[in-house]
């Protein structure tokens, strides 16, 4: 990786982009004059060129980095403070981690075709726990460009939504929340972080919390009540949230009537967990190569012999309403 030139705020940085045409741009998100989303925004007008984002660890920071992916940037990285014990070292191997995959990444237009609904859909009860689980269980895995990528997915899927959605984006803490928000914004579905023990209600759709691992759990024989649990373990698996342990779970919960899907993201997190899935009986779905920021984790498992679909990230959400059609025909 070479640095090729510096920028002091937005305004030099799109003058230094013009003259430099650099790979890939890091972007702070808090800068002197423009700030980054207003400078992200004149870059994909002017030169469009993957952008990573450099953001604090707090509320405001995520909201304004969020607000970025949806608008472009291909992922971010967050700044160490005194609450986070990351060293120069580790910051910097992830930092040309994803600079490496961001200069790979395809470039897309800024706003893809996310339909927002402009109702909307009724929240399920909260006082009610279901007697019985669902019959089917969706859930869907990402990384970098998956903050895009899910609004267009959830966006599209049909309503009223009868199943529970869990979501695994690879995200650190304190951001989660603020996507689960940006979701329900976007898409109109109903959306939350995940919180420990609660109850799983169809129609809603669960944010694994950045950081720690979320899997679905089922108590009871015959009539069960699914459950999320919320968790550091296994300690072993540094990824959190592992995509790979929720598409177990869901499977083990669900059985035949699990939908998982694997979007653009780096690494094959997820092509285990769709082998589990598989050999559930459930259907795997997986983005194609040619929507996907990076094809690291939907290209894994799309190698292995694992999709039933492939499909562009347009079409996903209309798959994915056939795949539970084609579940909920097999089960009358």
């Amino acid at each position: 990786v070479v640095v090729v030139g510096e920028a002091a705020d937005g305004d030099a940085a799109l003058d230094r982009l013009l003259a430099l045409e650099p790979d890939v741009v890091t972007l702070d998100v808090e800068m002197p004059g423009q700030d980054g989303l207003a400078t992200l925004e004149a870059i994909m007008r002017r030169r469009p060129t993957p952008v990573l984002m450099v953001s604090a660890r707090t509320a405001a920071g995520a909201h304004v980095t969020l607000r970025a992916l949806a608008r472009g940037a291909v992922d971010f990285v967050t700044k160490p403070d005194g609450s986070v014990s990351m060293s120069l070292g580790a910051l910097r191997d992830e930092l040309i981690a994803k600079v490496l995959a961001a200069a790979g990444a395809r470039r897309r237009p800024l706003r893809p075709p996310i339909e927002i609904r402009r109702d909307r859909v009724s929240r399920p009860p909260e006082v009610r726990v279901p007697r019985q689980a669902p019959r089917c269980g969706v859930a869907i895995g990402a990384s970098t460009g998956g903050v895009m990528a899910l609004q267009v997915v959830l966006g599209k899927l049909p309503v009223p939504l009868e199943v529970p959605i869990f979501v695994a984006q690879h995200m650190p803490a304190h951001f989660t929340a603020a996507f689960a928000r940006l979701l329900e914004d976007s898409t109109g579905l109903p959306a939350k972080e995940a919180q420990d023990g609660e109850p799983v209600r169809p129609g809603w759709v669960y944010v694994a919390p950045g950081g720690r691992h979320l899997t679905v759990v089922a108590r009871g024989r015959g009539a069960f009540e699914a459950r999320l649990c919320v968790s550091d373990e296994p300690a072993a698996i540094t990824l959190r949230p592992s995509v790979n342990r929720l598409f177990e779970s869901v499977a083990r919960v669900y059985g035949a009537g699990t939908v998982a899907v694997v979007l653009t993201g780096m690494g094959n997190d997820g092509t285990d967990g769709l082998a589990a899935v598989k050999a559930a009986g459930g259907i795997a779905l997986c983005q194609d190569e040619s929507t996907s920021v990076v094809y690291g984790m939907p290209g894994s498992a799309v190698r292995a012999g694992l999709a039933d679909v492939v499909a562009p990230v347009g079409r996903l959400g209309e798959e994915i309403g056939r795949a539970l059609d084609a579940l909920d025909r097999a089960h009358t």
